[in-house]
């Protein structure tokens, strides 16, 4: 075997390496309510994921309804208490998560507000829903693994280099 090969070997199973980028993780999390579910949508660090799909399906994957967050990332579904719900939100390019509203939430549930009436769905207004919309702590930990494999990189790569200039 080539030795040359070895050090690409080693860098192409880095790249390969199935890691996980949380730069825009995207997070969701609900309220229930007496008539319905409120869901938000948002990113690591707080911010809202503005007009992204939400969809809402059943227990056996069928999508009962969706709908585009408002400018606070909020949207509201109607539903019947006491079903079992997957919530799905897209916002594009990788960026998507799901979240179970098992039936059993309901039995536990506290409602704080009702949804403002008279309203489609698209037009509830998200400000006076109880939101629970958090920042998440940045992670150091992976963040430093990451530079560390960088370095890692630069220095074989570096060390080939070298040993090609020895050679010649």
């Amino acid at each position: 075997m080539n030795i040359q090969i070895i050090p690409r070997f080693i860098l192409l199973i880095l790249f390969l390496l199935p890691l996980e980028a949380n730069a825009h993780k995207l997070l969701i999390d609900y309220t229930l309510q007496r008539n319905g579910i409120f869901v938000e949508s948002f990113f690591p660090d707080g911010k809202p994921a503005r007009d992204i799909l939400i969809r809402m399906k059943d227990g056996n994957g069928i999508v009962l309804k969706q709908g585009t967050t408002d400018k606070k990332g909020g949207y509201f579904f109607s539903v019947d208490e006491g079903a079992n719900y997957l919530m799905e939100a897209d916002a594009g390019l990788g960026h998507f998560t799901t979240l179970e509203i098992s039936s059993s939430a309901w039995e536990n549930a506290t409602f704080l507000n009702d949804p403002v009436g008279g309203q489609s769905e698209s037009e509830k207004e998200t400000s006076q829903q109880v939101s629970k919309i958090k920042k998440e702590p940045l992670p150091v930990i992976k963040i430093l693994f990451g530079f560390g494999i960088i370095a890692a990189i630069a220095y074989v790569s570096r060390y080939v280099l070298k040993r090609r200039e020895g050679a010649s």
